[in-house]
């Protein structure tokens, strides 16, 4: 099963490498993804970029602009090249076709958003360290970014493996992962925003000290729970959904 799967995943790297314009370009746009996160931005932001809390905010939707476009080929790339009947004629079981392409994806984006996170730690360090002294990210942020940057990168991409299923083209599915992130991700906190600035000024006052005397260790495992929860929950429900049967048919 395991060496099924990582048949897929390599073959899922082959065939970015070999996609529109290349492994030059895919080279390129790695170095420039490099360059901009793990340079440009911290070097601009200077020592406040591993001293406040609210980092893991920042690299929590990093994965969301790295897997977008490998998921969203994952299916509806292959039939667009024709190569997904195939793909589902071979030997490989159903489990291993939808983990390996689930796997690819996870293990590019959360891959690249470790890595990037390690360079702008080199960044900070050679540009602000003082004498003797190197920075480093605060314990919790450094726990945070490692737990909720996987499992935020394994949701997208469960997501976005479901979408290419039924898409007919690599643009359809895009489309539709980038509207399923809006709604998933960011409108829930538009929509929290909005509610507590309607709220009467004592209300507010009462909602942050409450707030504030949470347990933050607390807060952070019953986020990741739920996490959890939901990322099991969408892997059920892909694993309900690919069946090769239907794709073939499609």
């Amino acid at each position: 099963m395991l060496s099924d799967i990582w048949l897929v995943v390599v073959k899922e790297y082959r065939e970015v490498l070999l996609r529109q314009g290349g492994r030059r370009a895919n080279i390129l746009n790695m170095v420039l993804i490099f360059a901009v996160f793990g340079v440009f931005m911290p070097l601009q932001t200077g020592e406040w970029w591993v001293q406040q809390p609210w980092t893991p905010i920042f690299w929590a939707w990093l994965p969301l602009f790295l897997v977008s476009a490998l998921v969203a080929d994952s299916f509806a790339g292959e039939r667009e090249r024709h190569t997904l009947e195939t793909l589902l004629t071979t030997r490989l079981s159903d489990k291993a076709i939808l983990f390996g392409k689930i796997a690819a994806a996870v293990i590019y984006g959360y891959g690249i958003l470790l890595a990037v996170m390690v360079v702008s730690l080199f960044t900070i360090n050679i540009a602000f360290a003082a004498p003797r002294r190197l920075l480093f990210y605060r314990p919790d942020v450094t726990l945070a970014v490692i737990v909720f940057g996987f499992l935020i990168t394994f949701m997208v991409t469960v997501i976005g493996v479901m979408i290419s299923l039924k898409a007919s083209t690599v643009r359809q599915a895009g489309q539709a992962l980038s509207l399923g992130i809006l709604m998933l991700l960011f409108f829930p906190g538009l929509i929290l925003g909005y509610l507590y600035r309607v709220l009467p000024g004592d209300t507010q006052v009462r909602l942050l000290d409450f707030i504030e005397q949470l347990n933050p260790s607390i807060v952070l495992l019953t986020v990741a729970l739920i996490f959890v929860a939901v990322d099991a929950i969408f892997l059920a429900i892909a694993m309900k959904r690919f069946r090769r049967s239907r794709l073939i048919d499609e």
